[in-house]
C-alpha cells in the first residue's frame, strides 16, 4: 500500500517537473502564507492539508500542526501553478495575494 502511494507520488513528480522553467518549494506558515518570487501569497483554509489545527492565534496551548507545510510553485510559459507536497495541483482560485 505504501509502495503504491510512493509510486503514484513519483509519477506525479515526474509529470510536474517535465516542462517547468522555474520551480520553488515555499514554506507555508501557520497563517497559510508563503512567498514566491517576492510575492506574498495565501492558501485558503479550504485546502485541508494546509489548515492548521490548534492554531497559535486561537489557543494558548498550541501546536500549529498541519499535514503539509510547503507548497511547490512552478512557472511555465508565464503560467503559475501550485502543487501540494504530494505533487497534486492546488486550484489557483484557492491561492490569493496575502494581505
Amino acid at each position: 500500500m505504501i509502495e503504491d502511494l510512493d509510486l503514484e507520488r513519483e509519477e506525479l513528480r515526474l509529470k510536474v517537473f517535465h516542462n517547468e522553467i522555474v520551480h520553488e518549494w515555499c514554506v507555508v506558515d501557520a497563517d497559510n502564507n508563503f512567498t514566491f518570487m517576492k510575492n506574498n501569497m495565501n492558501i485558503s483554509n479550504d485546502v485541508l492539508e494546509y489548515k492548521v489545527s490548534n492554531k497559535y492565534s486561537e489557543e494558548s496551548d498550541y501546536e500549529n500542526y498541519s499535514t503539509m507545510d510547503k507548497v511547490l510553485v512552478t512557472l511555465v510559459d508565464g503560467v503559475i501553478k501550485f502543487y501540494n507536497q504530494n505533487f497534486r495541483e492546488i486550484d489557483k482560485d484557492l491561492i490569493s495575494t496575502a494581505k
